[in-house]
């Protein structure tokens, strides 16, 4: 009983589709005469030229209420002063220094064929296995010894001791 209910609604349904659709390649169409529209400029016809003179006396949607300013028709372009006085300079920004972070040297790595060595420096309590010259964090290694290192940070050089 159900089924059927269903299969009838179905069939009905993709029955008025088709009508729809079908109704389209008829070639009947339903034309309606336009409503004129009034736009906002007025037509004057000069021998074979036609002259339109928009009406441009309404407030600008993307300005803000307290820089609305009427709109002109004048061309005429600034001088070189008015942009002058009306360019906004940027402000300076204060350099502010930079901290160094916390650096502690821990030891040093060295493969058994002795070619390649490791340096394990800890910086803000993160451990980082460097080599000769190498950049981690902006923090360059610059020299290095079993007992210190110096490291480059920020064009500023400081050499640190092995902690026991």
């Amino acid at each position: 009983m159900q089924i059927a209910t269903l299969l009838a609604l179905v069939i009905s349904i993709w029955g008025y589709i088709g009508f729809k659709v079908a109704g389209n390649f008829s070639g009947e169409t339903d034309l309606r005469p336009l409503k004129p529209i009034n736009l906002p400029y007025s037509q004057k016809t000069k021998g074979s030229e036609e002259v339109y003179n928009l009406n441009l006396n309404y407030k600008d949607p993307f300005l803000k209420p307290k820089g609305r300013k009427s709109v002109s028709n004048s061309t005429s372009k600034p001088t070189p002063g008015e942009i002058a006085k009306n360019k906004k300079r940027p402000k300076k920004i204060p350099m502010k220094s930079i901290p160094w972070p916390q650096v502690r040297f821990k030891g040093l790595v060295e493969k058994k064929s002795g070619k390649e060595v490791l340096y394990i420096i800890e910086i803000n309590r993160v451990n980082y296995f460097f080599s000769q010259k190498e950049i981690i964090l902006d923090l360059k290694l610059v020299q290095a010894a079993s007992d210190s290192i110096q490291l480059e940070f920020l064009g500023k050089e400081k050499r640190v001791y092995k902690i026991n």
